[in-house]
């Protein structure tokens, strides 16, 4: 499998090139030259397989011309300690994609890009010095503590010097013995410009910079996991429901489709400043740059590029009447989200994080049959919002015991800079 530009298809990527360098080399996003159909063999073989099985089968599609089955195999055992439920609430299936180390659906992609990273560096003779690694929400914590505490290298962890969320603070504090935290005075946006800078700086080159982030093909491809395995434990046809974030889960959905899994018509909850997925359905364009995300619940803001969008349009051939094909959309309030988070916890005792109950208001817009389940897509751990919960609902999270299996880590020593050039003063250093 090589990989190519989705703006310019001449020039082809192996996979070892695709996560080194993270994106083309005319500055756009990566993705598969194909998208790898399963057999109906081994789409049988799914049902009922374990989450390591459905792993390693993914991988092989997409991997195996880079990598031997032993090889995906170690990768898979590493990255996948913990499990994906299925939980029953009502009516409702809630997937549980939150029970890794950092209580986010980005620590199975994030452990396996680390895994993988680690094989092909050892494989292709690249060692890079220095991974680099920004925070936004969900994403940075869980890539950084992937790659801190798994690979042999330096990891150095940009993220803004102000963080509300105590949770996400303490996290980004205490990420593993070979890291390096590196407090910047602005937003998540300012940290990923600070990277880009660093990474494409030509005094830095010597530094064999690697930049690990979510827009990474290592760490999109394992996102596909999740609905694979959705469909290898589901009893019946179900609906997938889920907040869109910066829409790396549903490209994922739509490689997922492509390939053959039959997850039926994708349902996305979305609010009123959402600028890519309702002009794109509307007019097959788009705008290359975040929607503010039911910014009612959070802290800090994501950041100001809405990168995984372009990745969905290309895979539906810049399309409309292709996107509707795989997607509804449901527009959701975010007091309706909070009023519904209040709701299910006093009906049914469960606790979900903003999204997720974003999430589950559509699904209760939305009119089912027996052949058709809702299952809602929970992306987080009520314990990494609980201040919000607790400023917008009734609701009250204990998080108290999270934060003191955080705080058994190490705390990393916190490099301060006053500017770009300390920070490329770190990285022509040994951190």
């Amino acid at each position: 499998m090589k990989y190519r530009s989705i703006k310019s298809g001449r020039k082809l990527y192996t996979l070892a090139d695709a996560v080194h360098k993270n994106l083309a080399d005319d500055g756009s996003l990566l993705v598969p030259e194909k998208i790898p159909v399963l057999t109906a063999a081994e789409l049988k073989s799914l049902k009922g397989a374990s989450l390591q099985s459905v792993a390693e089968l993914i991988l092989k599609k997409y991997f195996s011309d880079s990598l031997s089955a032993t090889e995906i195999k170690t990768i898979v055992s590493k990255a996948i300690n913990f499990p994906i439920p299925l939980t029953q609430i009502g009516q409702v299936k809630i997937f549980e994609l939150f029970h890794g180390p950092t209580k986010s659906y980005k620590d199975l992609p994030s452990r396996i890009f680390a895994c993988l990273t680690e094989v092909l560096l050892s494989k292709e003779k690249i060692k890079p010095l220095k991974l680099l690694v920004g925070s936004s929400e969900y994403s940075g914590a869980s890539i950084a503590h992937a790659f801190a505490n798994l690979l042999d290298v330096e990891t150095v962890c940009l993220f803004p010097k102000h963080i509300p969320n105590h949770v996400r603070s303490e996290l980004l504090h205490h990420l593993g013995e070979n890291a390096t935290c590196v407090e910047v005075d602005g937003s998540p946006d300012t940290c990923h410009k600070l990277i880009d800078k660093a990474f494409n700086d030509p005094d830095l080159k010597k530094s064999n910079l690697m930049v690990a982030n979510t827009i990474n093909v290592g760490s999109l491809i394992p996102h596909v996991i999740y609905f694979a395995y959705l469909y290898a434990i589901s009893e019946k046809n179900f609906q997938v429901v889920m907040s869109p974030g910066k829409f790396g889960k549903v490209t994922a959905a739509l490689m997922a489709i492509k390939m053959g899994i039959p997850l039926g018509k994708v349902v996305l909850a979305v609010d009123n400043d959402d600028l890519n997925a309702d002009l794109f359905m509307k007019t097959g364009s788009y705008r290359d740059q975040n929607h503010g995300f039911f910014d009612y619940f959070m802290s800090s803001k994501h950041v100001s590029v809405a990168y995984d969008f372009p990745r969905v349009a290309w895979l539906c051939n810049n399309s409309a009447s292709e996107f509707a094909k795989h997607f509804s959309l449901v527009s959701v309030k975010s007091t309706q989200a909070a009023d519904m988070l209040s709701t299910v916890f006093f009906d049914y005792g469960y606790i979900m994080e903003p999204r997720t109950a974003a999430a589950w208001v559509a699904q209760d817009t939305l009119d089912y049959t027996d052949h058709a389940l809702p299952v809602v897509i929970a992306d987080g751990s009520a314990v990494l919002f609980a201040k919000e919960i607790g400023q917008i609902s009734e609701v009250t999270v204990d998080d108290g015991n999270f934060i003191a299996s955080i705080k058994r880590q190490k705390l990393n020593n916190i490099y301060r800079p006053s500017s770009y050039a300390d920070i490329k003063k770190l990285l022509q250093s040994n951190v």
